[in-house]
C-alpha cells in the first residue's frame, strides 16, 4: 500500500487517532467564499478485497482558519462498493467529524446514488457553522466503476 496522506495510529484501547497533515501538504487546498475559513483535502488509498470484489475509498478534509492555520474541524467520507467487471453497486457511505473546536459545529448529510449499472457514487456534505451561522461547506464525492476503479472529487465554498 502506498503512503497515505494521513497517519492512523492504533491505540491500545482499539480506538484510532487520525492526525491530519498541514494544509501545505494537502492533496487539495481550496479557497472559500469566507475570507477567514479555508479547506484542505486528503485521499486515502483504496482498499480492495479481491475475493469478494468489494472496494472502499476515503477522502479526508478539514476546515481551518486562514490566518493562523489552526484547524476548526476534521471530517471524512468513505464510500463502499461492490463490482463484478460488468456492474458496480454502491453499498454504503460513512462520514465522520472529529475534534471540532468550541463554538463551531459541523452538520453532515450522506447520500448514495447508482448513476448507472456501471457507475456509482457515495457523497458526504459537511456544513460548518459558527454558532448558528453557516460559515463554509465541503462536499466529498467518491465514485466507483464496474472494474472497481475509484476516484474522489472535492468541492467547497
Amino acid at each position: 500500500m502506498a503512503l497515505l496522506p494521513v497517519s492512523i495510529l492504533a491505540a491500545s484501547t482499539a480506538t484510532q487517532k487520525i492526525t491530519m497533515l498541514p494544509v501545505n501538504q494537502a492533496d487539495l487546498a481550496l479557497d472559500t467564499s469566507n475570507p477567514e475559513i479555508g479547506l484542505a483535502f486528503f485521499i486515502e488509498d483504496e482498499m480492495k478485497t479481491s475475493g469478494y470484489q468489494t472496494t472502499q475509498k476515503t477522502g479526508y478534509g478539514y476546515f481551518y482558519f486562514k490566518q493562523s492555520g489552526d484547524i476548526i474541524a476534521n471530517f471524512s467520507c468513505t464510500g463502499y462498493f461492490s463490482y463484478s467487471g460488468d456492474i458496480c453497486n454502491v453499498l454504503d457511505v460513512d462520514t465522520s467529524v472529529w475534534e471540532t473546536i468550541e463554538g463551531w459545529r459541523v452538520e453532515v448529510e450522506e447520500s448514495v446514488k447508482q448513476i448507472s449499472p456501471t457507475y456509482a457514487r457515495a457523497t458526504g456534505v459537511f456544513d460548518l457553522y459558527n454558532n448558528d451561522t453557516l460559515s463554509s461547506s465541503a462536499t466529498i464525492n467518491i465514485y466507483c466503476n464496474q472494474k472497481g476503479d475509484t476516484s474522489v472529487e472535492f468541492n467547497g465554498d
